[in-house]
């Protein structure tokens, strides 16, 4: 608010009780008009107002000071008279006149009780601030039109039983409305929307509140409330500055709101932005299944839809099916709403059909579903066997049979067969029904035979047996290991280890691998199935301790391994360095030279050069092991330089030198 600012009035009545005839005034400032009003603060002073005609002067003047002193002896004036003069001309025939007839009359009566006058005077000062049209009946309002702007003035206004009230007011600091903000609008279980806003930021402006909505678009002009919406609060509410506002829209559409805050003048000068929100169209009605029958291959179900509400909104009836009462359930069919009484009739091919039933009404927001009812006819079909049955035996004699399920879907379970061979007589191993996917048998591996034969049959829920599966033939396994290589020697040659073994005797052998362990870790360096007696292995590092040893695995993947052999790798010498790069760089004169750093512990690097046809002569030693460059500025143009550089580990032994060239012109 500007300087002008509306005085903070205190809209609970009891908060008016003062003493001393001091009249309480407000102001607003528009670009058109200068409003200025005075509001009683009991019942009292309501009764000098009506019974007093008001005196308002303006002067013109640029002083905040003393404003009795100042001359009003040539004062712009308004005089407005006593209220009766105004209220002997309302109409009773009028709705709104005979209301304000009703809130001026008791002024005029004598011993009224205490009740009526607070009444009275509660609700005559409700009605000046949210009805322009009373407050210039009551006359505690003037309008001042005819101001210049590029002035400031003072009004003096007189009425007998009140002293004098000055009010300054400048045209140019106009009277601005904060927006109304933070508005919330949700919606409840029953589809009544609530707007809900803070009204104690906004006491000091608005009195009472008017909502505007709309439907489907925003749309301006149309408001809810005829008389403005005042948010009293009560001891029972929590939050007591809050103001709430509860509609009860039609459902299915888009509703928009929009608050108007009404000023002390009874104008709508707050505003809020719309706020949108969409009520589902309920249905108002529930459905129950009556009856159920199978008639041949159809199956008949009947309900009655019974509704709840005269805002029934039944689109479709749709009729559910599930396997499973608690299952997922699929629509088998709908129809349009057109009676209470419904009939579905589903055909089926063969008997044995069980299902749960439900009946659901809808609308393009919401459902409501019929408790589940079950409906099942006597299958004296066989179903059809598993599939793709197969097997396996470990090593110990535990037999894991897996299968293909049957294509049935009321399968009970499954009865699992054995025999030790195709002639002999099929014996049941299963003493309840196997279900899943999934049997586990034990088989003795200490006898003379190797071979054993499984089949299956599938039951269904009434105990409809199929014929037997397919007949599978697993083989018992073989637990003996193969006898072991011999492992003869490991010789260290130049830059490799050749390992010398002599191959196992079995005849059922799969595989042979090298096993080499160093460092902890063990990797398989070498597989052959044939004849081989002898490994190079050249993957190896100086200063390394290699332990060798053969594993033999054959076609039951029993394993056996040889005993170990270890060797020390030692030359007395490293590889090279990596990436041994010499640069020119000829704009700051120096050759820069780099190389990778080995994986070995470095004591010192050690760089040598020489010039094209030179001997090489020692450059420089570097004993910082994480330096891997170095740039040589001892260099002259037209020249073609060759550097070679080596490592010294920790264990003073040497890398073979490794060289680079470059031509610094």
């Amino acid at each position: 608010m500007s300087n002008n600012s509306i005085t903070v009035l205190g809209f609970v009545i009891c908060s008016f009780a003062a003493f001393g005839q001091q009249l309480i005034t407000t102001n607003k400032v528009t670009d058109d008009s200068i409003s200025i009003k005075w509001i009683p603060k009991s019942f009292e002073e309501y009764k000098i107002i009506v019974l007093n005609s008001a005196r308002v002067s303006r002067i013109a003047t640029a002083k905040k000071e003393d404003y009795s002193i100042l001359d009003y002896s040539e004062a712009e004036v308004w005089n407005i008279s006593e209220t009766k003069t105004r209220f002997d001309k309302l109409d009773a025939s009028n709705v709104e006149q005979q209301k304000q007839i009703a809130l001026i009359e008791p002024v005029y009566e004598k011993d009224l009780p205490k009740a009526l006058v607070d009444f009275t005077f509660g609700a005559a000062l409700s009605e000046n601030v949210i009805s322009p049209d009373f407050q210039f009946v009551l006359g505690n309002i003037v309008v001042d039109k005819s101001f210049n702007k590029k002035e400031s003035y003072v009004y003096k206004i007189e009425i007998e039983g009140f002293d004098n009230a000055y009010v300054y007011i400048d045209p140019k600091d106009k009277t601005i409305y904060p927006p109304i903000e933070n508005v919330a609008l949700t919606i409840d279980k029953k589809k009544t929307t609530e707007l809900t806003w803070n009204k104690k930021e906004y006491e000091k402006e608005a009195f009472g509140y008017d909502i505007e909505h709309s439907m489907d678009k925003e749309k301006e002009g149309s408001f809810l409330n005829t008389l403005p919406f005042i948010p009293f609060s009560t001891d029972q509410q929590i939050n007591r500055d809050q103001a709430r506002y509860r509609d009860n829209p039609e459902p299915g559409h888009f509703h928009f709101y929009r608050i108007h805050g009404i000023d002390l003048f009874g104008h709508r000068s707050l505003l809020s932005e719309w706020k949108k929100i969409y009520v589902p169209l309920l249905v108002n009605a529930w459905v129950e299944i009556d009856t159920l029958y199978a008639a041949e291959n159809d199956r008949v179900i009947e309900g009655s839809i019974h509704t709840t509400s005269r805002r029934a909104a039944i689109k479709e009836v749709l009729l559910l099916r599930s396997a499973e009462r608690d299952g997922l359930y699929q629509t088998m069919q709908s129809i349009h709403f057109q009676d209470s009484a419904v009939s579905f009739k589903v055909q089926e091919k063969e008997t044995g059909d069980h299902y749960y039933y439900k009946l659901a009404l809808t609308n393009k927001d919401d459902s409501v579903y019929s408790v589940p009812r079950y409906l099942f006819t006597l299958d004296q079909k066989p179903p059809n066997p598993p599939t793709e049955l197969s097997g396996k035996i470990d090593s110990s004699g535990i037999v894991e049979l897996t299968w293909t399920p049957s294509d049935d879907d009321d399968i009970k379970g499954y009865r699992v067969y054995r025999a030790n061979t195709k002639r002999e007589e099929f014996i049941e191993i299963t003493s309840r029904f196997a279900t899943g996917t999934h049997f586990t048998d034990t088989l003795a591996l200490d006898n003379l035979t190797s071979e054993i034969y499984y089949c299956m049959s599938a039951t269904d829920l009434n105990y409809n047996k199929s014929i037997n599966s397919d007949t599978i033939l697993l083989i018992k396994p073989d637990t003996i290991a193969p006898i072991p290589c011999v492992l003869k020697e490991v010789i260290m040659m130049d830059t490799l280890l050749k390992v010398v073994w002599t191959n196992s005797d079995s005849q059922d052998l799969q595989m042979n691998s090298l096993l080499r362990k160093s460092k902890g870790i063990v990797d398989t360096v070498y597989q052959w199935m044939g004849t081989e007696s002898s490994y190079k292995d050249t993957d190896i590092t100086p200063g390394t301790n290699y332990t060798y040893s053969i594993l033999s695995l054959d076609k039951s993947d029993n394993p056996s391994l040889s005993g170990t052999y270890a060797k020390f790798y030692e030359p007395g010498y490293r590889k090279p360095l990596m990436n041994v790069n010499a640069k020119a760089n000829t704009e700051e004169k120096f050759v820069a030279l780099s190389w990778d750093k080995p994986k070995d512990k470095v004591y010192s690097y050690q760089i040598f050069r020489t010039k094209e046809g030179g001997k090489l002569s020692h450059l420089k030693t570097i004993s910082d092991a994480s330096v891997v460059s170095l740039q040589d500025k001892n260099v002259r143009i037209n020249n073609k330089y060759l550097y070679s550089v080596k490592y010294v580990n920790q264990d003073g032994i040497h890398s073979i030198p490794a060289k680079a060239e470059v031509i610094y012109q």
